[in-house]
């Protein structure tokens, strides 16, 4: 799932499952949604070859939601 749509997803189901329906709960969960997606800055940030970035790619992060 790219990042766009697991970021709406996230706003639709934070907005469905709160007794809240502000846009601050949409953009929480939104960003909440896509946590896992910001190991991608590690493998920016580490001077890595392909091979690594493939293999920790959703490495670090994932697990912990899952």
């Amino acid at each position: 799932m790219d990042s766009i749509t697991q970021f709406s997803l996230g706003a639709a189901v934070g907005i469905a499952v709160s007794p809240k329906k502000t846009p601050k709960i949409a953009i929480i969960s939104g960003l909440l949604a896509s946590l896992p997606d910001l190991d991608i800055l590690l493998t920016m940030i580490n001077d890595s070859n392909d091979l690594d970035s493939t293999i920790n790619h959703r490495g670090p992060l994932t697990p912990c939601f899952f």
